[in-house]
């Protein structure tokens, strides 16, 4: 090796006091630079805020003179886009911006809004409400609820009856009906199919019924299910002993009755059809909703109580869960168990009604219990808005019912990714409640 000689380069001086502060300098640069990056959000409008923006999943979006606004077409948009009030819960939209991590708040440079588009929608519910004839719509047409929509049967709609149903004017509530059709942007769904049957307790539910009812309140304090009998059977809610706490219990009580549907309420006691519900709380710490059986009883955990912010939010839960048991989610999932189970339902109308009943027919095992299962939540969400709004709660709370129970342990919203139920919830409030119908409740 040669050695190489020459003036070495002169070092930079040095100051103690003057090194911390670049390096602090330099650490402060690369903290903003972490909190604040460009961001792309799409999703629902999850909150309105009094001034400068909303949310968008959880993150509060801020608008500013300069951000842009266009359609997903791309064409600008024409509406007033730029004041928060222009927004509505549920609304589909993207937003492109700086964003800021330690506020969660994103300051949009553009706002891609979705335009509301017709739907095709099609599924299978009891029909809880009928609203008075619209005098606009004299003749043919008749307006029924059922699956958690308003659905509009016309004289274009093509109509089928099972016995002993014979024509429109037979069509009631505590009714099933089969559907498809086109939702309008008006919330409401134009049937292109109907077919209408009578709710009937058939053996299948009858048992179902018998095996789950008793009395929740009178299960001993020392009630304990074994190991075994979890494995083999499943958790055995008839094994949990009440929570004693009076206010708690009221409370849960009060809110579950206001929820029945009013056709519900007014059924005969005699009737197979009517469910005479009853509400427990319980100590169940791993629960995050509470459980339904056939019968009408209802556990509700503490804990879940105990997370919900107000009665709007504890009343979506219970509202849900009511649906459930109307629309016979424990005969579907038990049809969805067993194909055999669903060949014997199909012989008779109440059980040509079931809904989902023949989804076990292409579905093996789990997958059919899975599917129904997701079935039945979107279905049970849809109509808990409807108990909801009957009983004067405020609907725009149920999403975040779910939201908080998004979480294994409680955490603030802004901790917890947007559930799937809350989802649901969105999705129809942003359409079919958008804006919100206000029918003439009949028993």
């Amino acid at each position: 090796m040669i050695p190489t000689t020459g003036t070495p380069s002169p070092k930079p001086p040095s100051s103690p006091e003057l090194e911390p502060a670049i390096v602090a300098a330099l650490f402060a640069l690369s903290l903003a630079a972490h909190a604040q990056d460009s961001r792309h959000v799409f999703g629902y409008v999850t909150a309105l805020q009094p001034s400068e923006g909303f949310d968008l999943e959880g993150m509060h979006i801020r608008l500013t003179a300069a951000t842009e606004f266009r359609t997903s077409s791309g064409t600008p948009s024409k509406t007033p886009a730029s004041k928060p009030a222009a927004y509505y819960l549920g609304e589909t939209l993207a937003a492109t911006g700086s964003f800021d991590r330690a506020a969660n708040t994103l300051t949009a440079s553009q706002i891609v809004l979705t335009p509301p588009t017709r739907a095709t929608v099609s599924g299978t519910g009891i029909i809880d409400l009928i609203p008075n004839a619209p005098a606009e719509h004299p003749g043919p047409d008749r307006v029924v609820r059922a699956d958690g929509f308003l659905l509009h049967i016309t004289a274009k709609t093509k109509l089928d009856f099972a016995q002993p149903l014979k024509s429109l004017a037979d069509i009631a509530t505590n009714q099933w009906i089969r559907y498809s059709g086109v939702q309008q942007l008006d919330g409401t769904v134009l049937l292109d199919l109907a077919s209408v049957g009578p709710n009937k307790v058939n053996h299948t539910e009858n048992s179902m019924r018998t095996r789950t009812d008793y009395d929740p309140a009178a299960v001993p304090d020392d009630a304990h299910q074994s190991g075994v009998s979890k494995v083999f059977r499943g958790v055995d809610p008839s094994k949990i002993p009440p929570y004693h706490n009076e206010d708690m219990q009221a409370r849960v009580e009060r809110i579950g009755r206001s929820l029945i549907p009013a056709y519900q309420r007014v059924l005969p006691d005699t009737d197979p059809t009517k469910i005479h519900f009853r509400f427990q709380v319980v100590d169940s710490s791993k629960w995050r909703d509470a459980v339904t059986m056939p019968s009408g009883v209802m556990i509700v955990p503490r804990q879940v109580v105990e997370r919900m912010q107000n009665d709007d939010q504890l009343a979506t839960v219970l509202a849900d869960n009511i649906a459930e048991a109307i629309e016979k989610d424990g005969l579907r999932t038990n049809s969805a168990n067993t194909k055999a189970s669903v060949a014997g339902l199909a012989g008779d109308a109440a059980g040509a009604f079931i809904p989902f009943a023949g989804v076990a027919t292409d579905l093996a095992g789990g997958g059919a219990v899975a599917h129904v299962h997701t079935l039945e939540l979107q279905q049970s969400g849809r109509i808990s808005l409807c108990y909801l709004h009957d009983a004067g709660y405020d609907i725009a709370q149920a999403p975040l019912a779910w939201w908080l129970l998004g979480s294994k342990s409680p955490k603030p919203i802004d901790q917890v990714p947007l559930p799937t139920r809350a989802i649901t919830l969105y999705i129809a409030l942003g359409t079919t409640w958008h804006p919100i119908p206000e029918p003439a409740i009949q028993p």
